[in-house]
């Protein structure tokens, strides 16, 4: 292996290891916004069957402390939320039937409360693991010599405002689409997918790449 495909072997896994970072801490808070969107779309009648046309498993317990191998990591979530990652094998969110009793109790405001308090984990989430990122980066070009260590903290600085932005934006946008599926009544045709996880990188791809147009990548 040249130099060239060593690089680029290391910007891969990189870029691998970001994704995946990113999907661990921000998906709790998309699936905790879809579960608190589809009570303000279904009101009063959420129940198991509306949670899972979104695409997320209910359990009637989940484990209390998170799991992980070799090949597959499960976080799990003090709120009744847990999500598995396994590698080739994709993503899996649940949600304990207590969960989704309580939520379907709760009222309107405290819906959209919840909505709320899981875009500033997800924003608080982003920041740090885009920050983090960034602040590799930096270090990386500072000691080749390609970037003074002032450049290097604006881009960390500059990541991590991205990240924040782009967290908030996509868990507030998997909670709008669970509510309209709940609302709707819409079934998702064809391979089983977790919506407000799908949504979530959707927008938050979207709001990155407008960040980096406005304020520079």
């Amino acid at each position: 292996m040249n130099v060239s495909d060593l690089v680029r072997s290391r910007a891969t896994i990189l870029k691998t290891a970001h994704a995946a970072l990113g999907l661990a801490a921000k998906g709790l808070p998309a699936v905790r916004a879809a579960l608190h969107g589809a009570r303000l779309g279904a009101g009063a009648a959420l129940d198991a069957k509306i949670v899972e046309r979104l695409g997320i498993g209910v359990v009637h317990d989940l484990p209390a402390t998170a799991r992980e191998g070799a090949r597959a990591l499960m976080v799990v979530g003090r709120d009744g939320v847990a999500l598995r990652l396994a590698g080739a094998s994709g993503v899996e969110a649940t949600a304990s039937a207590s969960a989704i009793r309580a939520i379907a109790t709760s009222s309107t405001r405290a819906a959209f409360a919840g909505v709320a308090r899981a875009a500033r984990q997800g924003a608080l989430a982003g920041a740090l693991v885009d920050g983090m990122f960034g602040a590799v980066e930096g270090l990386r070009a500072t000691r080749a010599g390609q970037m003074s260590v002032r450049s290097a903290a604006t881009l960390t600085a500059k990541r991590a405002a991205r990240g924040a932005t782009a967290g908030a934006a996509g868990v507030v946008a998997a909670g709008a689409a669970s509510a309209v599926i709940a609302a709707t009544g819409i079934a998702i045709a064809g391979a089983p997918i977790v919506v407000p996880l799908v949504t979530m990188a959707a927008a938050g791809a979207a709001v990155s790449h407008g960040f980096d147009k406005l304020f520079g990548a």
